[in-house]
């Protein structure tokens, strides 16, 4: 390590270099006083150039092996290619690291390898970072005594694919909710799966059943009415309300229906839980991240844990033909 790396410093294991990696190189140099030990065989000097102010916070290795103190790091980002996620896992608990741990998601592609790693409660988060956006915080508040009133969730669907719904969307459902026992009703999404689908493809399944819970009756349909190009949203709905939020423009309406919930229209105006400032930007991925470590680092209280990963991995793997799965989760 150079040797002007201050003690107050956070030192940081950034295991691959990709374009994930270097979202998550940015936002740690600038964020934190830290030193990044950045891990991957192929590093490209264009992806060096944008921390290139940065020189003399960060050293570059070609494995973990070339790293003699990895116990003495704060925090490990694993962001190579899922292929290696669990197999960066099983290296970090075989030298007994007990820092935290940030895991792009998915968590693995063979979760049956996972439940055995000792980690220590609350050490690992699985960057599920669309949870720290500001409308799906309030979605929950709003919810937070009445889970039960959601009675079905609409994921439209525009540009996201398959595994735009299943990586993101479901864990924002179950997040929102608190109900992690979602499956996916095989017959229906086989097919979806296959072809990783996208937007209007989705046509042959609309007003199916894709997801059901295993505890109550909440069941999740998707939306194809949306036109290519128009990024996914979740419209949520039980009884006599209505609760939509686009990342499209960053809008997050309340609706409300009438006595008469058959034949009167859905008519618009703001709840006040949701009401802001100001306007709701759009999904910015360095605030979020920002968020994501603040909270990892702190009182982890909204990040994905690891019982909560391992599940979203098993609704994806359970959603795929059995001969399927590894071709397309490492896609």
């Amino acid at each position: 390590m150079p040797g002007n790396i201050q003690t107050s410093q956070i030192k940081i294991l950034l295991l691959g270099f990709g374009g994930i990696g270097i979202r998550h190189a940015t936002v740690l140099l600038k964020k934190y006083e830290s030193f990044l030990a950045i891990v991957d065989p192929c590093i490209q000097e264009e992806r060096l150039k944008q921390i290139a102010e940065y020189k003399g916070r960060y050293e570059i290795f070609s494995s973990m092996e070339k790293i003699n103190d990895v116990h003495e790091y704060d925090l490990a980002v694993i962001a190579c290619n899922t292929h290696y996620h669990h197999d960066v896992l099983i290296e970090l608990s075989s030298k007994k690291f007990t820092g935290k741990i940030l895991v792009e998601k998915p968590l693995s592609a063979y979760p049956d390898k996972l439940k055995d790693l000792s980690f220590g409660s609350n050490q690992v988060m699985i960057n599920y970072c669309r949870r720290y956006h500001v409308p799906y915080q309030r979605i929950k508040e709003h919810y937070k005594d009445s889970p039960d009133s959601i009675k079905s969730i609409v994921i439209a669907c525009g540009c996201g694919g398959f595994f735009m719904l299943v990586s993101h969307y479901l864990d924002l459902i179950s997040y929102i909710t608190g109900d992690f026992s979602i499956y996916p009703v095989y017959s229906n999404l086989k097919q979806l799966a296959y072809e990783n689908v996208r937007g209007s493809d989705f046509k042959d399944f609309a007003g199916t059943v894709l997801f059901q819970s295993q505890k109550s009756d909440l069941r999740i349909f998707v939306d194809c009415s949306n036109d290519l190009g128009i990024p996914p949203h979740l419209r949520f709905q039980g009884g006599k309300e209505v609760i939509e939020f686009s990342e499209v423009d960053g809008l997050l309406t309340f609706y409300k229906r009438g006595d008469n919930v058959m034949n009167e229209p859905l008519s618009r105006y703001i709840h006040p839980l949701l009401k802001t400032d100001g306007d709701i930007d759009e999904i910015k991925l360095p605030f979020l991240l920002e968020k994501a470590y603040e909270d990892l680092m702190g009182s982890f209280s909204i990040g994905c844990t690891w019982e909560q990963g391992l599940t979203n991995v098993n609704i994806m793997l359970q959603a795929l033909p059995l001969q399927e799965h590894k071709d397309l989760i490492l896609a």
